[in-house]
């Protein structure tokens, strides 16, 4: 037992140092130093044109469009809009847009990326570097060059979501994504039954004002969170309220699964099981049943919004609910 123990506790402090690493690099790559649309040197502005015959080091917009009619020595950047590069357009750095769409008709000698939105490879597009998006697709018409590879939510990068999709409609088994939830699932488990299985109850028994809630907050929360990230004494707030959806989240998909996998057992065994096994085979069949494309994205909402709202309403566990069936009792 004793062992048993200090593997879980290990297997938990990897994960926090995991979360942790990711939350700073999150942080720093979001957030830059001081603030997305900050630095030196380039054009700044929320909607940028550089007309035809014009030339610019650089262009960095904030909350608005990108349009390259003429030279960019530089890089192009686009917080919150779209970048277009026309056919006339030719950009010798890269090319990132976070939250926008991308449309590429002329020359870019760097990489394309887009976060949160898709690609357009015109017929006269020519990319000399890696066209990558995050969260969308990559549209590619007849004529157009690029010399080097073309990724849709490629997996090294930062986001965990992107070990569930490889494509919109493309399925890949989630092996990572899986390891990932059953350690959670397993220290929930044995760490905090009470607590996950209260968010349980309070998620089963009241699951249109948990639905309500949970949309409530995620909607509020990131508006808020968008809204602080934006000023430096804002950011640790804007940290707090992502790691309490975060939480609210997990408690909830874990806590379902649990419910799931005992069902799944008591009916192949007709006997009870430890709460970690429950949670394992159930965290597990959900894992597997969100990475299938379109079900599995919107099992995922749904789940999400319920989670956040029966923890947020149970104040994370510590408080019962006035009922519990049977079958959310710890065994």
């Amino acid at each position: 037992m004793r062992r048993h123990r200090l593997v879980l506790l290990g297997v938990a402090g990897l994960f926090l140092l995991c979360v942790c690493a990711g939350l700073a690099v999150g942080a720093s790559y979001f957030f830059g130093s001081h603030s997305p649309c900050g630095g030196r040197g380039g054009t700044l502005g929320s909607s940028i044109t550089v007309a035809q015959g014009q030339t610019t080091d650089g262009v960095k917009a904030c909350g608005g469009n990108v349009f390259v009619q003429g030279h960019v020595t530089g890089d192009v950047a686009s917080y919150g809009g779209n970048v277009t590069v026309s056919s006339s357009g030719r950009v010798d750095g890269a090319v990132n847009s976070y939250g926008g769409r991308v449309e590429v008709a002329g020359v870019v000698y760097g990489d394309v990326t887009s976060y949160g939105g898709g690609i357009v490879l015109d017929q006269s597009a020519q990319v000399n570097g890696d066209v990558k998006s995050y969260g969308g697709g990559v549209i590619k018409s007849p004529g157009a060059q690029v010399q080097g590879n073309i990724e849709r939510n490629p997996g090294p990068g930062f986001s965990l979501s992107n070990l569930l999709f490889w494509g919109p409609f493309g399925f890949s088994f989630p092996v990572v994504w899986l390891v990932v939830w059953m350690l959670i699932a397993a220290a929930l488990a044995h760490w905090a039954p009470q607590r996950t299985l209260r968010v349980g109850e309070v998620m089963f028994n009241s699951l249109p004002r948990s639905l309500v809630v949970g949309a409530l907050s995620w909607v509020l929360g990131l508006i808020l969170a968008v809204i602080l990230a934006f000023t430096i004494v804002g950011i640790p707030l804007t940290i707090a309220i992502m790691l309490v959806l975060i939480a609210g989240a997990v408690m909830g998909n874990v806590a379902i699964g649990w419910v799931v996998g005992r069902a799944v057992l008591q009916r192949i065994s007709q006997r009870n099981h430890s709460p970690v096994m429950d949670a394992l085979v159930g965290v597990a069949i959900l894992a597997i049943i969100e990475s299938i494309p379109l079900v599995g994205s919107l099992l995922s909402v749904v789940v999400a919004l319920l989670g956040v709202g029966a923890a947020l309403l149970s104040r994370f566990g510590a408080r019962r609910w006035r009922s519990s069936p049977p079958w959310l009792s710890v065994a």
